[in-house]
């Protein structure tokens, strides 16, 4: 008997892998997974880091190997092989779409490998706006030109209604703390030095704790991947979902 009916007895003779495991992560994963079909990968974290741009994939079957696509836009495709359901592209540029798609591999005995159909996901880079630019996701507050501290675009646009009534939230002629005094209920908003435009306890609350992690939000800070990343992208073969914001 030759080396090749040999090698493909001994794989027809191997176990079939339990189907435990794979149903336990499953339900261990929970909304992790909730939105992803299970004949193909799925992304489940999508940032940047400074100069580099990680991709994060995974799914509810496992698979040998992964093939990777990627591009940045305009230029040429690279297909690489990956084992570890992480892919980095290193020193991005600033305002670039960058492009990977994905497709999960099993390994056949004298035969090509099985893959699923290939899965598509976008990140526009980061990065003009010098040391105060914003994580992917986050924007600039502006509670007065050149406040810098990086929220999401719902509380900029609270802090502009804010500003925008101003003078309906204080005492009319004053009050013991000047022409500024809050009307009853409201106080001082305080998300810079001499900011006294009026708002409720809990919004100064949240300002406090924008101000505390500032730093965390920007792009050159480790400390926080980006929020976007939650597992829940939208999957479609051959196509290409972005989660890139308009970020200073």
């Amino acid at each position: 008997m030759d080396q090749y009916r040999l090698r493909a007895l001994s794989g027809a003779c191997k176990p079939k892998p339990a189907l435990v495991p794979i149903l336990m992560l499953a339900v261990l994963s929970g909304a992790t997974w909730a939105n992803c079909p299970d004949d193909r990968p799925c992304f489940n974290g999508t940032y940047q880091q400074g100069d580099k741009v990680i991709f994060e994939f995974n799914g509810i079957t496992g698979w040998d190997f992964y093939n990777v696509r990627y591009r940045e836009k305009g230029g040429g495709e690279r297909q690489v092989e990956n084992r570890s359901g992480i892919f980095t592209i290193n020193n991005v540029l600033p305002n670039r779409v960058y492009t990977i798609s994905v497709q999960g591999c099993n390994s056949r005995t004298l035969a090509p490998s099985q893959c699923t159909p290939w899965v598509s996901e976008s990140l526009t880079t980061v990065g003009a706006y010098g040391p105060d630019t914003c994580r992917q996701g986050f924007v600039w507050r502006e509670a007065k030109p050149g406040d810098h501290v990086c929220v999401y675009p719902g509380i900029r646009d609270r802090v502009a209604a804010e500003n925008a009534v101003a003078g309906a939230r204080r005492q009319s002629g004053g009050g013991p703390y000047g022409p500024n005094t809050c009307i009853q209920g409201y106080v001082w908003r305080e998300a810079f030095p001499g900011d006294t435009v009026c708002v409720t306890p809990a919004t100064r609350d949240d300002v406090r704790a924008q101000n505390e992690r500032a730093a965390a939000t920007r792009l050159n800070s480790s400390a926080l991947k980006n929020p976007n990343a939650s597992g829940t992208t939208k999957q479609l073969a051959g196509s290409v979902t972005s989660q890139s914001r308009k970020t200073p």
